[in-house]
């Protein structure tokens, strides 16, 4: 479980998007499925960032899951050495779920999106985001997928 030491947005940092999203078709094109790993695993694993941790809110939103090596890559999350936890950079998370959003709002629908964002040094970084089990999506770096 991630410890998190929050920082929030000013108030003029907030923004809501809304986006419709369809239900994700499962095709079984691998043949039987031997092991399946749930996002409440991952999540409790930390390999899966859940977004309701920061705000209960945010799992209405259009994305409700970051893979945390996304998270850190973004710098959105970093490791606070004070308290031994992690510490979350909530204006940085805004900005890179407001740019996510704008990928899948220019697409067309689907369950899949890619595309780059910038992250808060300047740097164009390429995310993925992919529908979830709850119709919702997954932001994630090429090498989470």
């Amino acid at each position: 479980m991630l410890k998190l030491s929050v920082l929030r947005p000013k108030p003029s940092q907030r923004t809501v998007a809304k986006v419709e999203t369809k239900t994700m078709k499962h095709d079984n094109q691998f043949g039987e499925v031997v092991y399946q790993y749930t996002e409440e695993q991952a999540i409790e694993d930390g390999i899966l960032f859940d977004l309701s941790q920061v705000n209960s809110e945010w799992k209405r939103g259009v994305i409700n899951i970051v893979t945390v090596n996304a998270m850190v890559s973004l710098q959105c999350l970093k490791e606070d050495k004070v308290t031994g936890g992690d510490k979350l950079n909530v204006p940085n998370l805004l900005d890179v779920l407001n740019q996510s959003v704008q990928i899948i709002k220019k697409g067309k629908p689907d369950h899949f999106y890619s595309g780059k964002i910038e992250n808060a040094d300047g740097g164009k970084v390429k995310v993925f985001l992919q529908q979830n089990s709850s119709g919702q999506f997954t932001l994630m770096l090429p090498e989470d997928y």
